[in-house]
């Protein structure tokens, strides 16, 4: 499959960006020629990333860095 990459504006939905990193999170799990770009407040998408927050999705987020070519430290 082609690799595509898109650009998500993760600040301006009605149910905030927790929902939007969730999401676009699991999109890039299920699909590995997809990557994503999450536009927005970095401060608090890298909350929602991080390992060992609340509300966090650190695994993911070093699976979607690790495709991404970034290194996650």
């Amino acid at each position: 499959m082609k690799p595509v990459t898109i650009a998500i504006d993760a600040m301006s939905g009605d149910r905030g960006a927790e929902v939007v990193a969730s999401a676009a999170l699991a999109a890039v799990k299920e699909n590995e020629a997809l990557s994503l770009v999450l536009v927005g407040i970095r401060s608090e998408l890298e909350a929602l990333l991080h390992p060992g927050h609340s509300r966090g999705c650190g695994e993911r987020k070093r699976s979607l860095e690790s495709r991404s070519g970034r290194n996650p430290e």
